[in-house]
């Protein structure tokens, strides 16, 4: 859907999870438009926000603060610290047993992983890549906020087929599960 189309609570309620990320441009992003009514959606009605790469990259380019301080209060990465990304890395879970990451061994995320420079002291890591912080959850309010490193939503010339299918597919339907 497009931003507009999230913007207050009542489009909002017609959901229980909705998926945040960007295709890698960092342009056509407008969390402006939602970001306030996605989190007292998510804080007070219960819902749900994954954030897939490129969407903390996102954040950092052209999002206004209030904004940004909307998403961080509901997802675990921390939206304020910076952001990078490994290229056809290896996401492995930490071995905390938690609904996200349950059955999934590890995964070779392509073409691309971000990270946040550091995450939410509520958040709980459950996965890495080369030790950095690439699958993390938290509560937020009544609800849930999940930061997810694969770029899931990268740009049609991206090949994602791998994302697609086995236990990168399986990680993100946990996720919005959760």
């Amino acid at each position: 859907v497009r931003p507009s189309q999230v913007d207050t609570l009542a489009e909002l309620s017609e959901y229980d999870v909705v998926v945040i990320g960007d295709n890698e441009y960092w342009t056509g992003t407008d969390y402006s438009v939602f970001a306030s009514a996605l989190r007292g959606w998510v804080e007070n009605q219960g819902g749900g926000v994954v954030m897939v790469a490129w969407g903390v990259a996102a954040s950092n380019y052209n999002t206004p603060f209030q904004a940004r301080s909307d998403l961080d209060a509901i997802v675990p990465a921390n939206l304020f610290s910076g952001f990078s990304y490994y290229y056809n890395a290896q996401l492995t879970p930490n071995g905390i047993v938690h609904p996200v990451t349950e059955g999934v061994s590890s995964l070779f995320a392509f073409p691309y992983t971000e990270y946040p420079s550091s995450v939410d002291a509520e958040a709980t890591v459950l996965g890495t890549t080369s030790g950095q912080v690439t699958v993390a959850v938290r509560d937020a309010g009544r609800g849930r906020g999940v930061n997810l490193g694969p770029s899931y939503a990268a740009y049609s010339g991206e090949n994602t087929t791998s994302l697609r299918s086995g236990e990168a597919d399986q990680l993100l339907e946990q996720a919005v599960a959760w």
